[in-house]
């Protein structure tokens, strides 16, 4: 009798093993704040193991959302790494964030409670060579210096 139910177990492993469901992959970086898009999704055929992925016929809710963090190619969706386009965690709201910048990429005299813009300019070897506006306005909460230019800076209320 044992027997019998250990391989009427072990079948129904084998054959659920088999079992997959679609899921939404990301083929493109985006970045915190940004839009997917329907061009950075592509399906995927994982097991399904009752992980939280986001599944593959709610590609419309997904391609209309912004990232909550950087989300890399390759990529299987989970419901924390998104928020709707409507409001959301970081969409429309005040949010912190902190920039680590080179010299000479900020002003020497940059100051807390100043308004800027966060632009993210793309190295010399990534495909895409496009500046993206992260923030139309940011309120500078802090920085530190080194060497005369603005080595870390602490953007408040950024408006993603």
């Amino acid at each position: 009798m044992v027997v019998l139910g250990g391989a009427l177990a072990t079948m129904t492993l084998v054959m659920r093993a088999d079992e997959r469901t679609s899921v939404v992959r990301v083929i493109k970086q985006v970045g915190a704040g940004q839009p997917f898009g329907p061009d950075a999704l592509q399906e995927a055929r994982v097991a399904d193991d009752g992980a939280a992925y986001w599944p593959w016929p709610e590609r419309e809710k997904v391609a209309a959302a912004v990232a909550t963090v950087t989300v890399l190619p390759g990529t299987l969706l989970t419901w924390p790494m998104i928020t709707g386009g409507d409001g959301g965690a970081v969409a429309g709201r005040a949010v912190r964030v902190g920039l680590a910048l080179k010299p000479g990429q900020a002003p020497y005299d940059l100051q807390r409670g100043e308004r800027v813009q966060l632009i993210h300019v793309p190295g010399r070897r990534q495909a895409s060579d496009v500046p993206v506006l992260v923030a139309e306005e940011a309120i500078v909460d802090g920085v530190s210096y080194t060497s005369g230019s603005a080595d870390v800076a602490s953007p408040g209320h950024a408006a993603l």
